[in-house]
């Protein structure tokens, strides 16, 4: 009898160091390469993606840069709130994902923070 695998939905998120194609496109293969690795994951396990993109990125469109790199699944890049007092240089990612393992959200570099950081700016006043 087959492993029946859950359908699951998990968040994570990366920082870019520039408004520049090679910057987004290394931030997002580093994300996805860190990811597939910590979860034990394949490519034919993402059903689709949803990349929040800050709304001051002009440089490329991040699901390209997935498609252009051989990811087959759906993607499509939406723009975040600008929100003052939050960082501009992050990408975050909502993954739809089919799997008997536990999967875990991945938060690298400058998006380490960034749920304390707006959960932080949502209860200033």
């Amino acid at each position: 009898m087959p492993i029946l695998k859950k359908l699951l939905d998990v968040r994570g998120a990366i920082s870019f160091k520039e408004d520049n194609y090679s910057s987004i496109e290394s931030a997002i293969l580093k994300f996805f390469s860190v990811f597939f690795n910590k979860n034990k994951l394949k490519n034919a396990n993402i059903l689709s993606v949803i990349v929040v993109a800050p709304p001051s990125l002009k440089s490329c469109y991040p699901c390209s840069i997935l498609r252009k790199n051989g990811f087959t699944f759906p993607c499509i890049t939406v723009s975040d709130i600008l929100v003052d007092g939050t960082p501009q240089n992050i990408l975050r990612f909502l993954i739809r994902i089919k799997s008997h393992r536990k999967v875990e959200a991945l938060y690298l570099e400058e998006a380490e923070n960034l749920l304390r950081n707006i959960d932080k700016n949502n209860t200033e006043s």
